[in-house]
């Protein structure tokens, strides 16, 4: 039975470890872009809308006044991608969820998963 010796192995071991790792430019945009989507998810739970609208980009403004506003009661941050240049981010939120059935009008709490789309904007991330 051959055997190898393990002086081999710690060259693949130690490339390994450190392909995993990011880099230092990449952590602390996902460390910024993390902070900055807890504030605005923050300001989503305490129903402060016109306070969350800073944190919108500008072409996203319409959309945010227009459309239906975040309802969670709660959430966690539980995964931030950012993309290649450090310019762009995909933030993934757990969130306890009300939910109004139309047909019997009852409140349901359920946990959703939703994404949003983040950028760097004016040296700010922005929703």
């Amino acid at each position: 039975m051959r055997y190898i010796d393990r002086r081999f192995l710690f060259p693949v071991v130690a490339a390994s470890a450190w392909a995993q790792q990011q880099a230092p430019g990449a952590a602390a945009a996902e460390a910024a872009v993390r902070a900055r989507a807890q504030t605005f998810f923050d300001l989503q739970v305490a129903k402060k809308y016109r306070q969350g609208e800073a944190m919108v980009a500008d072409e996203s403004k319409d959309a945010y006044y227009n459309g239906a506003k975040f309802n969670i009661d709660s959430f966690t941050i539980t995964k931030v991608q950012v993309a290649e240049g450090n310019a762009a981010a995909d933030v993934t939120i757990k969130a306890k969820v009300t939910v109004i059935v139309p047909a019997i009008g009852q409140t349901v709490h359920t946990e959703a998963a939703q994404t949003t789309h983040w950028k760097l904007e004016n040296s700010e991330w922005v929703y």
